[in-house]
């Protein structure tokens, strides 16, 4: 058996993090946060506030919209017009709070669509191309949500995929138990 090293096609360690879910749509008191809804930086404090969590520098942060209450009904789930983080929420949580992996349940992350007519992405820009940092899409946080696990171990494996620029994952969430 061959251990895991930083070299080749092993680039890409298995992430074990401290995870945090951020539940913007139960902070707000619906099922889904609405079409084209651009998280703020003043939603996500909130969110936390309401839930007692806070963030440390090296988390993983999972946002949830709601929106996979709606998969996979395909007049309801719409990629065109998705609710997801701003730019600018992206900023505070990779800069100001330090979180190393940043995930949703939307397809994408960010919201779409975007507001900038000269980057069709610009959370992703942002994201990998000026800070390094990986994003998870389409992540299901339905049953952490409702257990309200807010804290937890968080695992991922990524495929070694030669030459790819991303790869399928299974996250494990593991609740944080306190005494």
């Amino acid at each position: 058996m061959r251990g895991w090293t930083r070299s080749g096609t092993d680039k890409y360690p298995p992430i074990v993090a401290r995870g945090v879910l951020i539940d913007v749509a139960k902070s707000k008191n619906v099922a889904h946060l609405p079409a084209s809804y651009s998280i703020t930086v003043a939603d996500l404090q909130e969110a936390l506030k309401k839930q007692g969590t806070t963030l440390r520098p090296g988390d993983v942060v999972l946002t949830r919209t709601g929106l996979m209450t709606l998969w996979p009904d395909e007049t309801k789930y719409r990629l065109a017009d998705q609710p997801g983080l701003s730019l600018e929420a992206a900023q505070w949580l990779v800069e100001g709070q330090q979180a190393m992996l940043l995930g949703a349940d939307n397809f994408g992350v960010e919201s779409f669509p975007s507001k900038n007519p000269d980057n069709f992405v610009p959370v992703h820009t942002y994201l990998f191309a000026e800070r390094g940092v990986s994003l998870l899409e389409v992540v299901w946080l339905e049953d952490l949500a409702r257990d309200q696990v807010y804290e937890f171990l968080f695992i991922a494996s990524p495929l070694k995929i030669r030459g790819g620029t991303a790869s399928p994952l299974r996250p494990l969430a593991i609740p944080i138990q306190r005494k």
